[in-house]
């Protein structure tokens, strides 16, 4: 059902779909020429990045016309190594390029005529209803632009459909911005792990006034110490090795696994699974407020992620336990702080320690408990690593709230996403009228600008004019 003002019409009445042309490999550039787009320059959902991203950028010759890009273009993927993705990657090409952009054949062009508002149907065509017929018409891993003339698209009145349009670009522009200073605060806790672990906690403008003293591990300040992991903690023990089951036991024990750590040592409470209780669950195997859990085993890009456990975010009644691939880290507390430690390994997997040390194997690297005792470690005095450990944990709690917010945020475009475009939520009636008094304004406008090209009719452009004047002032 959809609101009596509205229709449903076919994708191929509303738009033109054109598949895009991908030229000679010796007839691209890096640098110059003409701006081509491929899958790589947009992710799902967004809009298509139109600067320059890596190699082959630009092609050398002019494609033709038809496989040129506008502003207010959808681009869908068309083809790819796998069939879930194939038609799932929808993005909106938003440049208004004063030079012609092209985009390759594993794409599709959709651009709406002028009874339709583009980002109004780039927004009806991401949504769950189109998306799932858009899903039906792949075969053998293709989608052509036949197979998508049929799409249905329930369509509103073209003010109606501009007003839903701006609506859910503002919340899709606050989801931007919120990821940008998630990046922003993600590129500058990255920044201060350099500084902190090489200069101690100082400005950056006074790092010619630190003494640095070289070490096996690098330069760093005089009054720091160079210590194994195991001479810096308590104890460093396994997990328990079991099989973690998709559907977890209700009636079972909460297990940390690689899983519910993040690559930047995140801890997802939220994700942990449960298990049937150990026959013989041991002390060592229960975790303690403050725990290090180390990801010892994972592909190689993830090894060394390092998270803390904290009690007070879980249910007092339970008792939590971590998996085998997870090295438990309990540190002394007149020694190491285990915040330090947890961003200390954090930046060792970042800058890639773990990798060169680690052992390989097919999609696997190692290092474990007995390579995790020898590693060296700069210690600072442990007021200064607990205050090193704050800075950074301050810039955590900024990025976990702003990640929240893109969370709510998203939350809030999906539902409005899905109901705003069935009709099941309308807008207000007021809201859509501007609409409706803007494309009144800009036919009156058109229709001056046709009747001026005509001398015999300048007496009535000036009448025009007026009561298109008359008309905006009253409104």
């Amino acid at each position: 059902l959809i609101p009596e003002d509205w229709e449903v019409v076919r994708l191929g009445d509303i738009a033109e779909i054109q598949q895009g042309k991908t030229p000679k490999r010796d007839l691209y550039d890096d640098r110059k020429g003409y701006r081509i787009i491929k899958v790589k320059d947009f992710e799902n959902e967004k809009f298509v990045k139109h600067y320059p991203n890596g190699e082959r950028s630009f092609v050398k010759v002019d494609l033709g016309n038809r496989y040129t890009l506008e502003q207010g273009d959808i681009l869908i993927l068309s083809a790819g190594h796998s069939s879930k993705v194939v038609g799932q990657k929808i993005g909106f090409y938003n440049v208004n390029s004063n030079n012609k952009v092209f985009f390759v054949s594993e794409l599709l062009r959709i651009r709406a005529n002028n009874k339709t508002n583009p980002l109004f149907l780039f927004f009806s065509i991401i949504s769950q209803k189109s998306r799932k017929q858009i899903k039906e018409e792949i075969k053998g891993g293709h989608l052509y632009p036949r197979d998508l003339v049929n799409l249905k698209i329930p369509l509103p009145p073209l003010p109606e459909q501009k007003a839903i349009a701006t609506v859910l670009d503002k919340i899709r522009q606050a989801i931007e911005q919120t990821e940008e200073v998630i990046q922003a605060n993600k590129e500058l806790k990255k920044s201060l792990m350099k500084h902190f672990f090489t200069y101690g906690v100082v400005p950056p403008e006074e790092t010619d006034k630190v003494k640095l003293k070289e070490t096996e591990i690098g330069l760093i300040p005089e009054h720091w110490e160079i210590k194994t992991l195991k001479d810096s903690v308590d104890s460093i023990e396994y997990g328990y090795s079991v099989s973690i089951p998709a559907n977890e036991d209700q009636k079972g024990i909460p297990i940390i696994s690689t899983a519910d750590i993040t690559k930047e040592g995140k801890l997802l409470y939220n994700k942990i699974r449960k298990i049937k209780p150990p026959k013989r669950l041991t002390e060592k195997l229960i975790l303690k407020d403050g725990d290090v859990l180390f990801n010892w085993r994972n592909s190689p890009e993830l090894i060394g992620k390092t998270t803390v456990f904290e009690a007070e975010k879980v249910s007092k009644d339970d008792f939590y336990i971590y998996a085998s691939f997870i090295l438990r880290i309990r540190s002394k507390e007149s020694e190491s702080n285990n915040f330090y430690l947890k961003y200390l390994l954090n930046y060792y997997r970042e800058i890639g320690t773990f990798i060169k040390l680690a052992r390989r194997a097919v999609n696997q690297a190692n290092y474990n408990r007995n390579e995790i005792y020898n590693l060296k470690i700069p210690l600072p005095p442990i007021d200064e690593q607990k205050q090193i450990a704050k800075i950074l944990n301050k810039i955590d709690n900024k990025i976990e709230a702003e990640e929240n917010k893109k969370e709510a945020l998203e939350k809030l475009f999906k539902s409005l996403l899905n109901n705003l475009m069935t009709g099941k939520i309308r807008l207000n009636k007021n809201f859509i009228e501007k609409f409706e008094k803007e494309e009144i304004h800009q036919k009156m406008k058109e229709l001056s600008k046709k009747l001026s090209e005509d001398k015999e009719y300048l007496e009535e452009i000036k009448e025009f004019e007026a009561l298109s004047d008359e008309f905006i002032e009253e409104n």
